[in-house]
Order: C-alpha cells, then structure tokens, then sequence
C-alpha cells in the first residue's frame, strides 16, 4: 500500500515525543541512512494504549485505532512504529478489520460521522521488523561506521512486540 517501499507514515504515538524525543531524532537518523523515507503522520491520536482502553470498551479501542490508520490510508502509506504498544494496538485492529468485514463496515460507520473512512488495506510494520527484513543484516553490518565487537549487550524489545498474530 505505501507509495513506495521505502516510505511510510510514522507514528510515534503519545509518549516518544513527550518524554523520549532521543527515541524520534534516533530512528529518524537511522531510517535516513538506511533509505527508509518516515513521513509526519499528521492529525493522529494516542493509538489508543492497548490495556488501558480495551478496560474502557473493546469498541472504543478499534474506532480510535481505526481513525487513525484511516489517515495513514489517506497518505497512501503504510505504518512505521517504535512503540511496542503502539505495534500491538494497530496490527491488532487491522488484523480484526482484515477478518471481519461487518465490523469493519460497523467502525466505517462511526468513522462517517467524522468524514473518514478505512478499507484496511495498509500494514502496519514495527522499525525493528523494516530494518531486519527490508533492509537485511548484510547490509545493515555493511553501513556500520564502528564496530562493537566484544561488547556485551540484552535485547529489551518491549513487552508487546513479539506477540501471538502475526507480523505483516
């Protein structure tokens, strides 16, 4: 669905940018070495947080998402995220969306009344996810300006990456 490959509409979701502004200028200057085009994903809300809505109303928690992602579709680009939560809500959503045209035509509906509309046809693609299978680890090592070899490090990846459905 992106207009290109490399292109995608990035949601850096409620938090990153209010407390973790290192974790936006990061990715943005890695996407930029790696070719990776992240466009300003304007007008969209908090994901919504996936625990903390689906408390709220499993209803409320997909027109949110799908309010969202419907402006993604009106750029014409898929989703970049970084947030785990962020990941989980929207891939979530559009997975429902994906096996469920009533509901889908049921949020459309809600959506209408805002003057938007989702078909759920983009993806939604975690950055962990585009560097390792768009952009490869071969090339990835080859753009390495220092090498940490020795070092020993603990991949955290967060607590809703790796979850049940799977990625897109």
């Amino acid at each position: 669905m992106s207009k290109s490959k490399t292109e995608f509409a990035f949601f850096l979701g409620c938090t990153i940018p209010a407390s973790q502004i290192f974790v936006e200028k990061s990715t943005g200057l890695v996407a930029k070495k790696l070719g990776i085009k992240l466009v300003d994903f304007r007008g969209a809300t908090c994901c919504p947080e996936p625990e903390m809505i689906r408390l709220v109303g499993h209803d409320a928690w997909l027109r949110i998402a799908a309010r969202n992602l419907s402006i993604a579709e009106t750029m014409g680009c898929d989703v970049c995220v970084v947030c785990p939560g962020c990941y989980d809500t929207f891939a979530k959503a559009n997975d429902e969306f994906r096996h469920d045209s009533k509901l889908l035509d049921d949020v459309n509906q809600s959506l209408l009344t805002i003057g938007k509309h989702y078909s759920g046809k983009i993806n939604i693609r975690h950055i962990i996810d585009l560097i390792y299978s768009d952009v490869g680890l071969a090339r990835l090592k080859k753009l390495l300006v220092k090498r940490f070899n020795g070092l020993r490090v603990a991949a955290q990846y967060g607590c809703r990456l790796q979850r049940e459905t799977e990625m897109e």
